[in-house]
């Protein structure tokens, strides 16, 4: 493994301590964040370009974008 990794990123490209793992948001945070579209929620429904359910997100104005095929469709205008 640590040849492979050598060869995908020599040594001195390589962080000296790994990345820190991000902490969770508490509830009031992200509320604040899906209030001003810094964060969208997610849900699936069904696409009708995928021709099946798949995730999207879904925006402030009710509209979706499928994360499969990124077709939008409108929402409340």
């Amino acid at each position: 493994m640590k040849q492979l990794l050598a060869l995908i990123r020599p040594r001195e490209q390589r962080p000296a301590t790994p990345p820190a793992h991000p902490t969770p948001l508490d509830e009031a945070t992200l509320r604040a964040a899906l209030a001003t579209g810094q964060a969208e929620a997610n849900t699936t429904a069904r696409c009708n370009t995928c021709e099946r359910r798949s995730y999207q997100a879904v925006h402030a104005d009710g509209s979706r974008t499928c994360w499969t095929c990124y077709e939008t469709t409108a929402g409340d205008q």
